[in-house]
């Protein structure tokens, strides 16, 4: 009989370990701010269907607890609106791999970095969630999502109709000093008037992987841009984003790894419809980099000053430099 009552406490001490409490939003608590502070680290924070806006609905601030935020009938039903007032949530408290954001549509977020997000030394999970409609301004960085010394696991969002202007960078995702982890993502439709329309990159090495960046717009960068970056890029899509320099990928002092990846239909109204390389040395391996196009040169990959690639087992056919065909359509 002792060991058998042994065993019985056992399971029940581990049991609660695991599973923590369900926190029920509106029913427990009237706002998600007020769920947020009275869970402890393992608990969920479940949010019923709706849309919710107003104080201690935004803002919302984790306080570097291990605490999963979960909506309970996924994005398209369960809305954070913040009105232009300020961004959806701020990690700001070192949070983890264990602090999730789950199944939400976030929008209307406006804030100098991270207009629906910001990761600031911080590096929770985001999944499953629609950041869409969001904007930073004067010389702003992340109209999505902002990584400042962070490593998020943004995984199977949909990053869509974000900006950022006055010089700003990362119409969808921005990361400075950050190794983010993006995966199973579409990003779409950002904006951003000067670098990145939908990833923007500086002095960081994020890691994307079977993504779609597609209809993005940017001065350089459209679908990325990477400035002193070195990020790895795997099995995804850069397709019909637009730009002066770099439509699909930007290299400025850069040494991307692309691999297993689709290059096509980006137009630059100047160089490198696919690819613009400024003293760079991108590593592309089994890509396809097709239908691109530049008004000046490199219609396909712009190699600029210094820039010296390694290519190998790629497709690249079918780019067209428009101004002068004699400036390279498929690699200058």
């Amino acid at each position: 009989m002792k060991f058998m009552g042994s065993v019985l406490v056992i399971i029940f001490l581990t049991s609660g370990i695991a599973f923590g409490l369900t926190i029920n939003i509106p029913d427990d608590y009237e706002t998600i701010q007020d769920g947020l502070t009275a869970a402890e680290d393992g608990d969920t924070v479940l949010v019923a269907a709706g849309t919710y806006s107003g104080p201690g609905n935004y803002i919302l601030d984790f306080a570097g607890k291990a605490v999963t935020l979960r909506s309970g009938s996924g994005p398209d039903s369960t809305v954070i609106d913040c009105q232009r007032d300020q961004r959806a949530i701020r990690f700001k408290d070192a949070e983890t791999y264990d602090t999730r954001v789950e199944g939400f549509t976030l929008t209307k977020g406006s804030s100098l970095k991270g207009g629906s997000i910001l990761c600031d030394s911080a590096s929770p999970t985001i999944s499953d969630c629609i950041i869409t409609d969001n904007s930073t301004s004067y010389w702003g960085e992340g109209g999505g999502i902002s990584c400042y010394n962070a490593s998020p696991i943004i995984e199977n969002c949909l990053i869509s109709d974000n900006s950022t202007t006055w010089y700003g960078g990362g119409g969808g995702i921005h990361c400075l000093w950050s190794a983010a982890v993006i995966t199973g993502c579409t990003i779409t439709e950002n904006f951003s008037d000067f670098l990145g329309g939908g990833i923007g990159c500086y002095k960081s090495a994020p890691i994307i992987s079977d993504c779609s960046i597609t209809g993005n717009t940017a001065t350089r960068g459209a679908g990325i841009d990477c400035d002193q970056s070195d990020p790895s890029l795997t099995n995804s899509t850069i397709s019909n984003n637009s730009g002066d320099y770099g439509a699909g990928i930007a290299c400025f002092v850069s040494a991307p790894v692309i691999d297993s990846c689709i290059i096509s239909g980006n137009a630059a109204s100047t160089r490198g419809g696919g690819i613009h390389c400024f003293n760079s040395s991108p590593e592309i391996t089994g890509s396809s980099i097709y239908e691109n196009a530049a008004g000046n040169i490199g219609g396909g990959i712009d190699l600029y000053r210094y820039s010296s690639p390694i290519i190998s087992d790629c497709q690249i056919y079918d780019n067209e430099a428009t101004e002068d065909g004699s400036f390279g359509g498929g690699v200058y």
